[in-house]
């Protein structure tokens, strides 16, 4: 992959922020014990057809959002777990975000002294 599509991608996965909560009677199998975060996603990817999902959420930058709440009473824990993820995925990017402008405005005050 070339660097442009690399950054192409990585700009397009900063833009958004994805939250998916599932649930599986079935027990599928995957390995979370996998070195790569995409190998144990292509794992959960291949489960999704013996998955129920309890909740998804996606935040844009520019502030449109999507949410689903699965409303069976049997996953209301589950859809209570799915609101902690998203806060605490929230946070993460804003603390990401937050090092980021640090770093960008230590580095230009840096070319100014």
């Amino acid at each position: 992959m070339a660097l442009k599509d690399k950054l192409t991608k990585a700009i397009a996965d900063l833009s958004s922020l994805e939250v998916v909560t599932l649930t599986n009677k079935v027990n599928a199998q995957i390995d979370l014990t996998k070195d790569k975060t995409s190998d144990i996603f292509n794992d959960v990817k291949a489960s999704l057809n013996q998955s129920n999902l309890v909740g998804y959420s996606r935040f844009e930058l520019d502030g449109d959002s999507v949410n689903f709440i699965n409303q069976d009473e049997g996953f209301a824990s589950l859809v209570e777990e799915h609101k902690v993820m998203v806060s605490a995925a929230q946070e993460a990017r804003k603390t990401f975000f937050e090092a980021v402008f640090s770093a960008a405005k230590a580095g230009i005050k840096g070319l100014l002294e």
